[in-house]
C-alpha cells in the first residue's frame, strides 16, 4: 500500500518572514544559495528550477510541458495581482500549518529592511507562526556602538533576553559559522574579555573567535534558565560567503561532548549538508541533538532522497524534523513542503517494502517528521 503523505500537514521548523515588495529579482535568481553572477540559461536549466516550474504548472493548472518562462509569468501575475489570495492558496496546497521563523534575516545589515511581523501574519492568517532569536545580528549592532567588554556583556544579555520575551521566541539561534567557524571553544570570562579588547583594538581575528565562542555560550546560559532549544548553523549556506570546512558540524565536538550543555537541546539546521553523515552520527550519539532538513530541503534536489537516507542510517527518527529555510519567495515554502513530503512517502514504501518497518510505525516516522517533533521540541514547553 502506497504512503500518500501529500494530505499530510507539516510544521516548518526553520524558515523566515519575507517581504512580497521586496521580490525585485528574476524568478530564477531565487533559487540558488549562490550571491555571484550567473546566466538567465545556467539557472533556468538547474534541476532544481525544472521541478518548481513542472510543480508550479501543476499547482497554476498548466500544461506540464508549459513554457518555464509562461510559467513564472503567470506565477508573478497571480502573486502581484492579488497576494494574500495567492499565499493562502499556495500554503494551503502545501499544507503547511506551522512556521517556526528566524527573524535574524532579513534584517537591515544583510538585506537593507526587515519584515515586519505583524504584516507577514496578517499575509497568512490560517497558519501558527513562532519565532527563534538570532543572536549574531543583535551582536553585530552592540560591538557597533563601540562600548567595554562589561557593558557590552550585560547589554548583550539583556536584549536577547528582552528580545526573546517580546517576541515570545520558542528558540534561539545561532550563526556562528558564518563568522568564525563551528570549532567552538569553552571559553571563560578571562579568555573572552581578552580576545574582545584584541578585537576591539586591533581587529584580531583570534580575539574575535575567544569573544564570540563566549557569546555563544552566554546565550547557552539563557536556553537553560528559558528552557528553549538552540538552532545552530551547520552546513551549506550563502556562497561565496561560506566556508564549508568551518561549516561541518563534526566541529562541534567539544561543545557537545562536555556535561556542561548536555541539559541543552541542540537542533543542527540544514542537516550539516552536505556532511549529513555526520550530523546524524552526532544524533546518534548525543541524546540532545535534533536534526533539522531545511535547505537541504530544496536545495539538493534529487539527492533529497539519498541524503535523508544517510540521516536515517543513525539519527533516531523522534529527532528529525522538517524544514525548508523558506525566505525571499513564499513558493521555497511551498515547494520544499510538497517535494519533501513526496519523497520521504517513498522513503517510507521502500522502507515498508524491504521489512525494514512495518506499515504502522512508517505512518508514525511520517508524523514524527512532518509535524509531532517540532510540536514536541517547540510548542509544548
Amino acid at each position: 500500500m502506497h504512503i500518500d503523505l501529500s494530505v499530510h500537514p507539516v510544521i516548518d521548523n526553520h524558515c523566515h518572514p519575507f517581504v512580497p515588495a521586496r521580490e525585485t529579482k528574476p524568478y530564477e535568481r531565487y533559487w540558488t544559495l549562490s550571491h555571484l553572477d550567473f546566466s538567465a540559461e545556467d539557472l533556468k536549466d538547474s534541476l532544481i528550477y525544472r521541478m518548481v516550474i513542472r510543480e508550479l504548472a501543476r499547482f497554476l493548472e498548466m500544461p506540464s510541458d508549459a513554457p518555464p518562462d509562461a510559467v513564472a509569468e503567470e506565477r508573478t501575475r497571480l502573486y502581484r495581482g492579488d497576494t494574500p489570495a495567492y499565499l493562502r492558496r499556495l500554503f494551503a496546497d502545501a499544507k503547511i500549518e506551522g512556521l517556526i521563523l528566524d527573524l535574524g534575516y532579513p534584517v537591515p545589515e544583510y538585506t537593507g529592511y526587515s519584515a515586519d511581523m505583524s504584516d507577514f501574519r496578517a499575509l497568512l492568517p490560517g497558519v501558527e507562526m513562532d519565532t527563534m532569536i538570532r543572536i549574531e545580528p543583535l551582536l553585530n549592532r552592540l560591538l557597533a556602538r563601540d562600548m567595554g567588554f562589561d557593558e557590552t556583556k550585560t547589554a548583550y544579555l539583556e536584549t536577547l533576553v528582552e528580545e526573546v520575551e517580546n517576541n515570545g521566541a520558542v528558540a534561539i539561534k545561532s550563526a556562528i559559522a558564518y563568522q568564525t567557524g563551528l570549532d567552538v571553544d569553552l571559553v571563560d570570562e578571562v579568555g573572552a574579555r581578552r580576545g574582545f579588547d584584541a578585537m576591539m583594538r586591533d581587529g584580531d581575528r583570534t580575539g574575535e573567535k575567544a569573544f564570540r565562542d563566549y557569546a555563544l555560550l552566554l546565550a547557552l546560559e539563557v536556553c537553560r534558565e528559558r528552557g528553549l532549544p538552540i538552532q545552530i548553523h551547520t552546513g551549506v549556506g550563502d556562497s561565496p560567503v561560506v566556508n564549508l570546512s568551518q561549516f561541518n558540524p563534526i566541529l562541534l565536538f567539544d561543545l557537545l561532548s562536555g556535561e556542561a550543555y548536555r541539559d541543552i537541546q541542540f537542533v543542527l539546521v540544514h542537516a550539516g549538508y552536505p556532511f549529513t553523515g555526520e550530523a546524524g552520527f552526532l544524533a546518534h550519539t548525543y541524546p540532545n541533538v535534533w536534526i533539522d532538513v531545511s535547505e537541504m530541503v530544496p536545495f539538493a534536489g534529487v539527492g533529497i532522497r539519498d541524503q535523508m537516507m544517510r540521516i536515517l542510517e543513525m539519527t533516531p527518527v523522534t529527532r528529525v524534523m522538517y524544514g525548508s529555510d523558506g525566505y525571499n519567495i513564499p513558493e521555497m515554502f511551498w515547494f520544499s513542503a510538497i517535494y519533501f513530503k513526496r519523497v520521504f512517502g517513498e522513503i517510507l514504501d521502500a522502507l515498508v517494502g524491504d521489512g525494514t518497518v512495518g506499515q504502522n510505525f512508517a505512518r508514525e516516522m511520517a508524523s514524527m517528521v512532518l509535524t509531532d517533533n517540532a510540536r514536541r521540541l517547540y510548542l509544548s514547553r
